[in-house]
């Protein structure tokens, strides 16, 4: 679901003209999609981390990776139900 928002973005930005060029030539929409694109690869960095952790610890070592971004006070607490 984050790809395709990602995609429509970057469509929308392409296709839209503003201030005389393309909308995707804003400085302000490219630090907007590149924040976008941080966050969705971060996110599922701490996926891959806390699978990882469950495969190879169990499931108390999943809870502590999945648990990091929240004391970062980054994702919230969306990682913590997959793995209960």
């Amino acid at each position: 679901m984050g790809e395709r928002g990602l995609e429509l973005m970057a469509r929308r930005g392409r296709e839209r003209r503003a201030f005389g060029g393309p909308l995707a030539a804003n400085p302000a929409f490219q630090a907007a999609y590149a924040g976008a694109r941080i966050r969705l690869d971060a996110a599922r960095l701490v996926v891959l981390d806390a699978a990882h952790a469950l495969d190879l610890h169990g499931a108390k070592q999943a809870r502590r990776a999945a648990a990091r971004p929240e004391q970062a006070g980054r994702f919230g607490g969306w990682a913590r139900p997959a793995l209960e």
